[in-house]
């Protein structure tokens, strides 16, 4: 899936650039197509359409506020990285 990534993200915009978006079918009968081609429309694309919704940071606030609110799980005594 990393090695080809670039290939299958490829499918949302080579034709813009007047490439081939079906390029990606060169490796239809890997066994890790399906999750390439899952992880890129529901990861990758959204950066490509100026128009997908998206969420602010602020939307994020009240799972930070939650994780950081937990106690550290870090001995008192343990140094820094």
């Amino acid at each position: 899936m990393i090695a080809h990534h670039g290939l299958f993200q490829g499918y949302y915009y080579f034709h813009h650039l007047g490439g081939d978006r079906d390029a990606r079918e060169q490796y239809q009968e890997s066994p890790h197509y399906d999750a390439c081609v899952d992880f890129c429309e529901n990861y990758d694309q959204n950066c490509f359409d100026p128009k997908y919704p998206n969420l602010t940071a602020e939307d994020f606030r009240p799972l930070l506020e939650e994780v950081f609110s937990r106690p550290s799980q870090l001995p008192a005594t343990a140094p820094l990285p």
